[in-house]
C-alpha cells in the first residue's frame, strides 16, 4: 500500500482505516509464517495509465 495512493483519501477515515487494518491483518501472519512481503514504491514522475489515473 503506497502513500501516494492512500493519500487520495481523507486520513483516518474510511476507506483508509479499513485498508490499513486489512493490510495489518495480512502482514502480521505473513511475517509470523516467514512468508516474503514485498514493498514497492512508485516513481516520482508518473507515466502511462498511472499518469492518467493518479497524476495530480
Amino acid at each position: 500500500m503506497q502513500n501516494h495512493f492512500v493519500g487520495r483519501f481523507p486520513a483516518r477515515q474510511p476507506p483508509v482505516v479499513d485498508l490499513v487494518g486489512n493490510v495489518v491483518a495480512l502482514r502480521e501472519p505473513a511475517g509470523t509464517l516467514g512468508l516474503p512481503v514485498v514493498f514497492s514504491a512508485e516513481p516520482t514522475v508518473q507515466r502511462g495509465l498511472a499518469a492518467d489515473v493518479w497524476a495530480r
